[in-house]
């Protein structure tokens, strides 16, 4: 090995396909873990209902169940890693939208 391989860490390329897949796998499971109690515990949904209309959400009463069923889904789809690419893109839009409403005018360790 050269020192521009090394450099570049060449020989860590070969775990690239490991590292993606496990980082699927760990964002999918923190995605389905995190709105698993407001799929399951209708207190928890309505909890999130508030929350959402504290913060000032249009149709807090549907962005909610949404918002939460697009977290779940999108976390099933990256675990079985089906249209990872479209999952990815929907958790984009879903995060900045929580990011610009509620976490703006957070510090980012509070985000």
């Amino acid at each position: 090995m050269n020192g521009h391989d090394w450099f570049l860490l060449k020989p860590l390329a070969n775990g690239a396909d490991a590292a993606l897949l496990a980082l699927r796998l760990l964002t999918g499971a923190f995605l389905v873990h995190g709105v698993w109690d407001n799929i399951v515990d209708p207190a928890r949904m309505e909890e999130f209902v508030l929350f959402l209309r504290a913060t000032g959400f249009v149709s807090p009463e549907s962005m909610a169940p949404l918002s939460v069923y697009a977290q779940f889904l999108i976390g099933i789809a990256l675990i079985l890693g089906l249209a990872t690419r479209w999952a990815g893109l929907l958790l984009i839009v879903n995060f900045v939208i929580a990011v610009v409403m509620v976490h703006w005018d957070q510090s980012f360790r509070e985000w």
